[in-house]
């Protein structure tokens, strides 16, 4: 995704794309278990951070929209995060929770 962003020229006839391409940024931060490292949590969240006129209807339900339009879109899926998230030993499939930050400190610079 970052990749396609920095490839991607912010134009009139890209503005949709990268709104999708932020939107799906900002569903798949969502995901992410509350204790994932936070530098890729960042990074993702910048995506969409890049991009923030993706309505709320388009990042979640209903009630995520409605909530987010009171309390603001980050704000809301923090909350719920909090809330229903999940954390990443509940659902890790790698022996060794090292290895991720191995991988992740080998992504390129954001």
């Amino acid at each position: 995704m970052e990749a396609f962003m920095r490839a991607c020229a912010p134009t009139a006839e890209t503005k949709r794309v990268r709104a999708l391409v932020a939107a799906k940024a900002f569903h798949a931060w969502r995901a992410l278990p509350r204790d994932f490292s936070g530098t890729f949590q960042q990074r993702m969240l910048a995506l969409w951070l890049a991009q923030p006129d993706t309505p709320p209807e388009r990042l979640g339900s209903a009630q995520f929209a409605r909530l987010s339009r009171w309390l603001g879109p980050v704000t809301a899926a923090r909350l719920l995060r909090r809330l229903r998230g999940h954390t990443y030993a509940s659902c890790r499939t790698l022996d060794d929770p090292g290895l991720v930050e191995q991988w992740l400190q080998q992504l390129p610079a954001a």
